[in-house]
Formats: structure tokens, C-alpha cells, sequence
């Protein structure tokens, strides 16, 4: 089509290769690119309008220019113009919206028809359906929408390839039917010759062959299948490709495709069976008690491996339907004709199956259902009422919803927890499927002390995900691990498909799987999706409508939890937690809005903020443990929000706000460094008169103390200890003292350490600060044990039991009952002491305190040490050694080993 020049003859449009208009015999290609892709967006579904902001996101997706609207505009008329005379207005406008005239015919449309109405003949009328179906493949003039690279059209050329593909398989059966093996040779060759993994083609080929009289040939074809299924998808051939091959190879005659189909039993997978004893043990106790069972869960997290193990340990014969090649609803039936080899007019494929599958117990597998879930659900319920001898196994990200469907819900296989030892780590299922695949790529890999850890975070950062975990694994054979575990921070890329795949589905990559789920989503789920991908962990219903402003947030995000995008945890609190896996949640944000994320990060910040402050009262009194595991709970979260407030275009009032809040929670949860960082960035921004200043220099003073850093703990505490002087202010006098001594303790200057903790004690009293005064009055206990006065010690430690128990915070009276029970231990009744470092324990462990514990464990041990107690002795010490090895106390590591050892 050259612009200013016209068409003649009955108007037709083209899709089946370049878009052109077709008038008469003469086709002419739509000049201009962008004309061309406004025409193909009005193509691909010519019963809905478009408006022109929907054209313009087709078109442009988000890199539109301004201009954008005018240029979709400009295309219409110049599509108008080139139609010329009485068709004018081909491209007609309805309500503010763009569609093509209804009378304008489609080729794509035109090919459906044709192919939907030779499908019932190959059987019955051979002859006809050759026709049809060589007049089908006659309108192809290339690849459909070619030129044309937007999403939109790529999605609908896959659909109508594989419905090309379809029909070159339908023609080659007609052809064998009415005795022209030649034919069906000429059809399929190059089709098997382009994807070798086209099992159907290729088995309709082999016969065609075969009846040719090239049985070589025949044979050299499935050869080339076996290795291309093998290397691009780790499976074996089917039973029914391997079947005609060991037929020829007997001298069988050949069989008659044209008369019946086979039953398509399941593929064999090549690679080893890990990790999942339990999910297969679980999954056949309920095939064996239930008539339909769904698997679901994410995509990648290996449904349909299991469901194939399933099925070659039971004992019923296995029909394997791949839904994978239904492209939309309306392939449901045909597929599933297919593989169990029935013909059926549309709508009674459900009876024609039950009568097929009647002659013995059959366990009916429907793989990969979720896009066509509807119609798999109407008819799995036909045919359930039909038959009593089938079962039906499932695999979809998404359930049925039928009655008495049993639903298995698989998870991503378990990892080893945190600073797990190397023999722990090998035991995780996660890092046994990375080392086999790891193995299976590189020559000689092996799960070793100086790459366990590696292996471990690895699978950590992909959530256990079994398509994750394997892909990685097979990038070892080009990458070392080190540099594997770096590249993960773009891990679509990273985890693409090899060049070399023939398969361009779903499960080609890990993006693609996800992409897969995210497709079938509607507008308001789609844009819940992407918005919930700025909480870097869990997050709670309140968060989620919070965070994102979505209103209807809680029927919207249980739409996504049934597809598999986000999963429930803690479903057993009153208010349920969700998560997405951490692959998704990047992909998540991938699909955001141009300019979405900074509000969305803004809004995430102020929001947990708001919940730190609510928590924050809470924390220095009686009951804090539960506040703090809400704190926790919200850690990535907190975390989050605090890397946003300290960057660029961030918020120094979040900032200060949140160390404001979590210093304690850093301090009590042995996350010391990890606090160190903003609240050195929040006092960088807060001046000595600002009034929030001397509770920042505290927080950080006590970190450093908790971290040894003495010189640090007296410079800040110095400061902070000049301006709580300058400004009158006791409390903060008396906290700043009361560090300072600690530091002196440590350091043995114990004269100067006990008047500061004197004063600093009298200072927070007087300034009414109750818990301070508490833990100082503990410490000062401490140092009287320390230089050996009972006396003053013991009556210190009671005080400061006395002002604990006033505030009832747990952290200061497992401290003092603590100090208490080493006074009594040295110079008391030991019977005392075990009760009251029991009830220290207890305190310790409701607020977490796991450094208390181990210490208090430790005096425990020594305390039973002293009865003559050997193996409760032993149990302490190695508890509290256990403990300090895992928080990374290598003082009380030290300590409890040579206590073990004295005990001999």
C-alpha cells in the first residue's frame, strides 16, 4: 500500500505474514511501520473495539512519546485513504473507539474456520478435510504478523503457529487416510525438520515414511526427536513414538494413522527423582483414596516432574494430556481428543473420553490446566459423573474449585537454615537437585566444605525453586560459583533459555514461567501484582491495602494467592501473612508503571514507620516479647524502608523515626551492626541542638558496647553525656554515665567504673527513668561480684530486682535475676541460685535475648558443675556454646569449650 494510492475489489486484511490489505488478486503491504502495527492492534481481536490510550499502549508499551495519541490518529487515516471509495471508513469509530469494519474479511479468521471444520472429518471424510485444510495452509505467506514485534502480536502469531502446526499434523493423517504417504511426507518434513520436538508431527511423519517404503528414513527421524527431547527438555519419547519405532525395527506392518490414535501415556523424564519423597508419599495416598487430585503451586516448582513420578509407581494405566498445547479454551477439547485418541463433535469429547477410557482403571493426567481452567473443570465434572473407574490428577498454579477435589500444594523444596554447617547443607533437598544438575553440567562437581555456604545462598536467593535451582545449576558449567551467586542479582537474565532450545513456551526460562501466571491475571490483579513486588518479604493485608492503595485489596490478593503468585504463611495468627517468592517479587516490579515505584517505595516506608511507632510504647514494659516479635516479623520490611529514608530522595524524619524505634529491638536481637549503619546517617543529619540527638547518641553508643568497640562507646557517649549536662537533662545523664562505667568494667578501671555507674544510677532515678536505672544497678552488682563483696552485691542486685520488677520489662529482670543467681552461686544457697538463673532464663527467652540465654545457660552448667552434676553440666555448656556459635560470640564460644573440657 503506497500512500495516496487505493485498492480495488472486495476489501480483505492479512495477517497470515506481513499485514497487507488485500482487494481482488492484488495485495498491497501497509506502508509505514507504525500504520502497520496500529492496523495489527486492531486485528488481533476484531471484535473489541480499541481506544486510542489502549492502542497507544499496544503500540508503544511505555515508551510512548507525546505525541503518541495524534500518531494512532494519522494511522486511521491513513489506512481510510488507502481503502479509497466506499470504504473510506474500513476503520470505523464506536463510542470513542477504533475497530475494523465487521463485512472486512480476515485471513487469520478464515484459516480458524477452516481448520475448526476439517478437525471432524479426517476420520469420516478424509477427502474433504484434505481440501480444507490444504486451502488453510495455502493462506500463509509468511509468519504471522511478521515485522510486527510488539507483545500483542507475538502472542497471537504463537497462537496461530501452533494452530498452523496443528493443521499441517490434521492434513498429513487425511492424506495417510486416503493412501498418499507421499504427501503427508511433503507436509510434515520440513515442520519436524525446523522442531524435532514435535512428538505428534514427527509420529505421523515416521508412518508416512514408513508407508512410502523409507523406513531408514523413518527411523533416523525419531533418532533425531530422542536427541532433541533429551538435550532441550530432559525427557525421553513418548509411548507411542517409541512404539511405531520398535514396530519398524520388528518389520511390524505399518500402522494405520488415518483409522484410530493411540492413548498417549506420559513422558519419561531423563534426569533423577530429589527431594521429594514426602510430597510423592503424600500425593499417592491421595490418588489411591480420592477420584480427582489437584497439584498446585508456583510455576517451576516441579508439578508436573512429581505428577509423572505419580504415575510410574501406580498401577493403573496413565493417559497424559499436556495442556501446554491448548493455547487458549477453545483447544481444550481437541487436545485432549488427541492424547486419548477419540473423535468427537465439539462438546461430547467428555462422553467420547469416558467410553475410550472404560475398558480398564485409568488415571487420567491433565498437565499444566491453569489457562484453560474453566473448561478443564467442566470437563473433569462430566466426565467424573460419567464413568466410576477413572481417576483424574491435575497439575495448575490454580485449583479447580470442583467438589470433592483433593488439593496437594507443593511447595519449593526446603533449604538449610542460616550458618548451617556443610553436612547440614547437603542434607537440604534444594542443594542435593543443585549438586546432581551441578554434576550432570560440570564434570566432577561436588558439595565440598569450601563451596557448601556458596551452594546454600545460592539456593536461598531462589527460594528453593526447583526450575530456579536447576537452571542455575546448569550455569556451572561455564561459571564459577562465586560469580553465579553474583550474576543472580539479575537473575532473569542469567536464568534465560539456551539459543539452542527448540522450546519457545511458557517453561523456557524462569521470567517466561512467571510471565506465564501474571498473563492469565485480569487489569486489577495484574496491577495488585506488580505494586505488591516493593514488600521485600512478608507482609499482612493491612500492609498490603496500606502500601499499595488498593481498596478491594483483600478479594483482589486472594485471587493471587489461588494462582500461585503470592503465598499465606502464618495462617495460624489472627492476622494471616503473605509472601511472594523473591523470584516473583522481582518480576513483580518489573511490571510496573513508568514512575510507580518511588511513590509506592515512599508510601511502603511511611507505612511500616507508622507500625514501628505503634509497637515502640510497648517495648520497656511488662509483656515487650510479643512487640518484638512483631518487629521481627516486619524486619526486611524495617530494613527496606530504612535503605529508601538514608537514599537518594529518601526521608531523614523516616530515618530518625526508625532508628528511634528499633534501636532496642537491634540491641536485644543481636543485629548491633546492622543498626550501626543508620543511626551513624541519622545523626549525620540531626545537630547537636536538635533535642532528638541524645537518644541517637544512646542508641549508638549501646551498640558499640554490645559490639566491643570501647573507644566508639566513649567518644559517643561522651557527647552525649556534654549535652545532657548542657541541656539539664538527668535522663540521659544518667544513661551516658552508666555506659561509660561499662566500658571502664571492661577495661578493669573498676574504681572510676563504679562511682559513674553511682552517679549515672542516681542521675536516671532522678530523671525518672526506672528501667535504666534498673540495668545500672545490675551492672553494679556485677562489678561488687567481680572484686568479691557479697554483700553490696547481693544488696544491689535485689534493688535492682525491686525497680526490674516495678517496670516489669523482661530484658532488665532476666538481667538482674541473673546477676543474682552468679551472687548466689559464689556465696549463697545453690538451690537459690538454680531457681533464680531458671527464672532468669525464662525472662531471656520471652523478649529473645539468645545472648542472655547462653550466659544464664552457662551459670546453669557451673551451678550444676558444683553439685557433681556432670551431664547436666555437659548439656549446659554445649547448649550455650551452640548458642554463642550461632550468634557469632566467639568470647562465649572460648569460654563454654574450656568449661566442657574441664569437665573432662
Amino acid at each position: 500500500m503506497v500512500p495516496g494510492e487505493t485498492v480495488e475489489g472486495p476489501l480483505r486484511c492479512g495477517v497470515l505474514g506481513e499485514v497487507v490489505l488485500v482487494a481482488g488478486s492484488r495485495t498491497e503491504p501497509v506502508a509505514g511501520r507504525r500504520t502497520a502495527e496500529v492496523l495489527a492492534a486492531l486485528l488481533v481481536d476484531v471484535s473489541c473495539p480499541r481506544s486510542v490510550d489502549e492502542l497507544v499502549a499496544a503500540v508503544w508499551g511505555d515508551d510512548a512519546p507525546p505525541t503518541a495519541a495524534t500518531m494512532v490518529h494519522g494511522a486511521v487515516r491513513r489506512l481510510r485513504t488507502a481503502a479509497g471509495g466506499d470504504r473510506a471508513r474500513f476503520v470505523v469509530s464506536r463510542g470513542g473507539r477504533y475497530a475494523v469494519a465487521p463485512e472486512v474479511a480476515l485471513d487469520a479468521a478464515e484459516f480458524e474456520a477452516l481448520v475448526a471444520g476439517a478437525r471432524p472429518e479426517v476420520a469420516s471424510s478424509p477427502a474433504r478435510a484434505a481440501r480444507r485444510l490444504t486451502a488453510a495452509l495455502a493462506l500463509w505467506r509468511g509468519p504471522a504478523f511478521a515485522g510486527v514485534e510488539q507483545p500483542f502480536a507475538r502472542d497471537a502469531a504463537a497462537r496461530l503457529d501452533a494452530l498452523r502446526v496443528e493443521c499441517a499434523e490434521l492434513l498429513a493423517e487425511a492424506e495417510l487416510a486416503l493412501a498418499e504417504p507421499a504427501r503427508a511426507v511433503a507436509v510434515l518434513a520440513p515442520l519436524v525438520a525446523a522442531d524435532p520436538s514435535r512428538e505428534r508431527a514427527a509420529a505421523v511423519l515416521m508412518t508416512a515414511l514408513a508407508g512410502a517404503g523409507r523406513t531408514a528414513e523413518a527411523l533416523r527421524t525419531f533418532d533425531r526427536v530422542r536427541t532433541a527431547l533429551a538435550e532441550d527438555l530432559g525427557l525421553e519419547p513418548g509411548p507411542a513414538l517409541r512404539e511405531i519405532a520398535a514396530g519398524l525395527r520388528r518389520g511390524d506392518d505399518v500402522p494405520d494413522r488415518g483409522s484410530s490414535r493411540a492413548l498417549r501415556g506420559p513422558p519419561r523424564p531423563l534426569g533423577s527423582f530429589v527431594g521429594r519423597e514426602d510430597d510423592l508419599a503424600h500425593l499417592a495416598g491421595l490418588l489411591a483414596d480420592h477420584r480427582l487430585v489437584t497439584v498446585t503451586g508456583p510455576g517451576g516448582a516441579g508439578k508436573t516432574r512429581l505428577a509423572l513420578e505419580a504415575c510410574g509407581r501406580g498401577s493403573a494405566r496413565v493417559v497424559f494430556v499436556d495442556l501446554a498445547r491448548a493455547a487458549s479454551g477453545d483447544r481444550f477439547e481437541d487436545v485432549v481428543a488427541d492424547a486419548t485418541g477419540v473423535r468427537a463433535d465439539p462438546g461430547a469429547v467428555a462422553a467420547a473420553v469416558a467410553v475410550a477410557l472404560a475398558d480398564a482403571p485409568t488415571l487420567l493426567v491433565l498437565d499444566n490446566a491453569e489457562h484453560v481452567l474453566d473448561r478443564c473443570a467442566a470437563f473433569v465434572r462430566e466426565l467424573l459423573e460419567s464413568t466410576g473407574g477413572l481417576g483424574v490428577l491435575v497439575t495448575s498454579r490454580e485449583r479447580l474449585g470442583l467438589p470433592g477435589e483433593q488439593v496437594s500444594v507443593l511447595d519449593p523444596l526446603p533449604l538449610p537454615p542460616p550458618r548451617a554447617e556443610p553436612g547440614e547443607i547437603g542434607r537440604s533437598p534444594a542443594v542435593q537437585l543443585f549438586v546432581r544438575r551441578a554434576a550432570a553440567a560440570r564434570s566432577g562437581f561436588a558439595l565440598a566444605a569450601d563451596n557448601a555456604e556458596a551452594v546454600a545462598e545460592v539456593c536461598r536467593r531462589l527460594d528453593g525453586l526447583p526450575l530456579a535451582v536447576e537452571l542455575a545449576a546448569a550455569r556451572t558449567a561455564a561459571l564459577p560459583l562465586a560469580e553465579l551467586e553474583a550474576g543472580l542479582a539479575d537473575r532473569f537474565r542469567l536464568l534465560a533459555p539456551s539459543a539452542r532450545r527448540h522450546d519457545p513456551s511458557r517453561r523456557a526460562g524462569l521470567a517466561a514461567t512467571i510471565a506465564w501466571s501474571r498473563d492469565l491475571l485480569d487489569d486489577a490483579e495484574q496491577r495488585l501484582f506488580a505494586r505488591l513486588g516493593v514488600f521485600p518479604a512478608g507482609f499482612d493485608l493491612d500492609a498490603a491495602r496500606g502500601v499499595t492503595g488498593e481498596r478491594d485489596a483483600a478479594a483482589t490478593l486472594g485471587r493471587l494467592v489461588d494462582a500461585s503468585l503470592v503465598r499465606p504463611e502464618d495462617t495460624a495468627a489472627d492476622r494471616w501473612r503473605y509472601r511472594m517468592l523473591e523470584s516473583t517479587r522481582e518480576f513483580a516490579v518489573t511490571c510496573l508503571a513508568p514512575g510507580d515505584l518511588d511513590p509506592l517505595r515512599r508510601r511502603h516506608a511511611h507505612h511500616f514507620l507508622a507500625v514501628g511507632r505503634d509497637v515502640a510504647p510497648h517495648l520497656h514494659r511488662a509483656g515487650a516479647g510479643p512487640w518484638l516479635d512483631a518487629l521481627h516479623a516486619e524486619r526486611d520490611n524495617l530494613r527496606a524502608a530504612l535503605r529508601w529514608a538514608e537514599g537518594t530522595g529518601g526521608d531523614r524524619e523516616v530515618l530518625i523515626g526508625l532508628c528511634d524505634v528499633l534501636w532496642h529491638y537491634w540491641d536485644v536481637r543481636g543485629s548491633r551492626a546492622e543498626g550501626l549503619g543508620p543511626l551513624t546517617a541519622a545523626l549525620a543529619v540531626v545537630g547537636p541542638d536538635d533535642p532528638r540527638r541524645p537518644a541517637l547518641l544512646s542508641a549508638c553508643a549501646l551498640l558499640h558496647l554490645g559490639r566491643g568497640e570501647f573507644d566508639d562507646t566513649e567518644r559517643v557517649a561522651g557527647e552525649q553525656h556534654r549535652l545532657a549536662l548542657a541541656a539539664g537533662d538527668r535522663r540521659w545523664e544518667g544513661d551516658a554515665q552508666a555506659l561509660r562505667a561499662t566500658v571502664d568494667w571492661a577495661r578493669g578501671r573498676l574504681d572510676r567504673a563504679q562511682q559513674r555507674y553511682e552517679d549515672g544510677i542516681a542521675a536516671s532515678l532522678a530523671g525518672g527513668d526506672v528501667w535504666r536505672g534498673a540495668m545500672a544497678e545490675a551492672q553494679l552488682a556485677r562489678l561488687h561480684r567481680d572484686r568479691a563483696e557479697p554483700d553490696a552485691a547481693r544488696a544491689l542486685a535485689r534493688r535492682a530486682t525491686d525497680h526490674a520488677d516495678e517496670v516489669g520489662e523482661d530484658l532488665a529482670r532476666g538481667l538482674a535475676l541473673d546477676v543474682l543467681a552468679s551472687i548466689e552461686q559464689r556465696w549463697g544457697d545453690p538451690a537459690d541460685a538454680r531457681r533464680l538463673v531458671e527464672a532468669a532464663l525464662e525472662h531471656y527467652r520471652l523478649v529473645g535475648y539468645r545472648e542472655g540465654e547462653a550466659s544464664a545457660l552457662a551459670l546453669s552448667a557451673r551451678i550444676a558443675a558444683a553439685a557433681a552434676d556432670v551431664e547436666g553440666a555437659r548439656r549446659g555448656f554445649d547448649q550455650a556454646g551452640s548458642i554463642f556459635r550461632r550468634i557469632g560470640h566467639r568470647a562465649g564460644v572460648a569460654a563454654t569449650a574450656e568449661e566442657l573440657a574441664a569437665l573432662g
